[in-house]
């Protein structure tokens, strides 16, 4: 509960913050947003920006130039009919071939990208779509394995035990790469029994070729555990999700991860989150512990959670912490999560005639 001064100085930030904006001009709200086209047809690849409001910006483009009457076209969403309605912009794209070309794309006057939120490389004569993108929001993240697993903290493990390395993708909901209650995916399979990650991670890069993925999330092993390893990867807002699993070392099929997991949600991205880890076992292997000889689970059984021996009752193997990388905070972004809101304004009220000098000890000194 704010005091009556605390209140009153919440309400002039507020009037100040308001009173800024509106004398400095506002930027327009999809600066910077990306698509990422997805590979349909001839070759089609590259990120296209958005750098104003009838701006775009076309990066690490690729087209085999065929086709007839092959232009750029913007379309409300990333469907065919809005396609087939929406609006072509840029030079036509037949006959030029392009590798990791660049080009910038000027709207015909009088339009904006206020009504268009997907870009596609789209044959006029056949109404065909080679590739596409939603635009959205990108963002970084930084995810951390924390990895506690030890004969301290688990009498059940082997002589040395340790984890693959990481492997996984940001995604959205028309793709999972696994998730409990589901069978195991040949590629999850390999990475539960053999650690290794090659084969999931092509399953993520082919998701990404057709628009429902946007980011391999890749990373070390941890070998012993217990240790930790980083890595940063980056977010789109049309694809939310996120995906990661590692082995658990030594293990018949068993690992540990988070699926389907949402970082992006009502218009905002998660700061950070702190996930415990326990262990999954992949139902492809009939193995009871980290002795067992190769016994392959035939039907195989669906992913699950191991709740008893060897991991029952015992502490997470771990955590995984994502966190949300703001290279460029706006002014007054006091917690790090790239955005000024009133939890800002709490935190600066809160603090309000606070002096670090004549009150080191105080908590919000430290």
């Amino acid at each position: 509960m704010f005091k009556r001064a605390e209140r009153g100085l919440l309400v002039l930030l507020v009037v100040w913050c308001f009173g800024a904006a509106s004398s400095f001009g506002e930027v327009y709200s999809k600066t910077g947003w990306e698509a990422k086209l997805s590979t349909l047809a001839h070759n089609v690849s590259g990120t296209v920006r958005i750098v104003d409001h009838n701006t775009l910006d076309v990066e690490n483009f690729y087209y085999d130039g065929g086709g007839p009457l092959v232009y750029f076209y913007l379309g409300k969403d990333n469907v065919y009919t809005d396609f087939f309605n929406g609006l072509g912009v840029g030079p036509l794209l037949t006959g030029t071939p392009y590798s990791n070309g660049s080009l910038t794309i000027d709207l015909p006057p009088g339009e904006t990208l206020d009504d268009y939120n997907a870009i596609s490389v789209w044959c006029e004569d056949f109404h065909i779509n080679f590739g596409s993108g939603t635009f959205g929001s990108v963002v970084e993240y930084e995810l951390t394995f924390d990895a506690t697993w030890s004969s301290t903290t688990h009498p059940n493990v082997p002589p040395e035990p340790n984890f693959s390395g990481l492997i996984g993708g940001s995604h959205n909901q028309l793709v999972s790469f696994w998730e409990p209650g589901s069978l195991a995916s040949d590629a999850v399979e390999t990475l539960a029994e053999l650690g290794d990650t090659g084969p999931l991670s092509s399953t993520v890069n082919t998701a990404i070729l057709a628009g429902n993925a946007y980011s391999v999330i890749s990373a070390g092993a941890i070998d012993p555990s217990p240790n930790s390893v980083s890595v940063t990867f980056k977010m789109h807002s049309g694809k939310p999700l996120v995906t990661v699993a590692s082995r658990i070392g030594l293990s018949p099929d068993w690992f540990v991860g988070v699926s389907n997991m949402v970082l992006f949600d009502n218009g905002q991205w998660l700061g950070e989150a702190v996930v415990d880890l326990y262990a999954y076992d992949a139902g492809t292997d009939s193995g009871t512990d980290f002795n067992s000889p190769d016994l392959d689970t035939n039907p195989a059984d669906p992913i699950t959670q191991i709740t008893g021996y060897p991991f029952g009752g015992e502490p997470p193997l771990g955590t995984f912490t994502f966190k949300l990388i703001c290279n460029n905070p706006p002014a007054g972004d006091l917690n790090g999560d790239c955005r000024v809101d009133f939890f800002d304004f709490a935190s600066m009220a809160g603090n309000w005639l606070l002096d670090c000098n004549t009150k080191p000890g105080d908590p919000a000194c430290q």
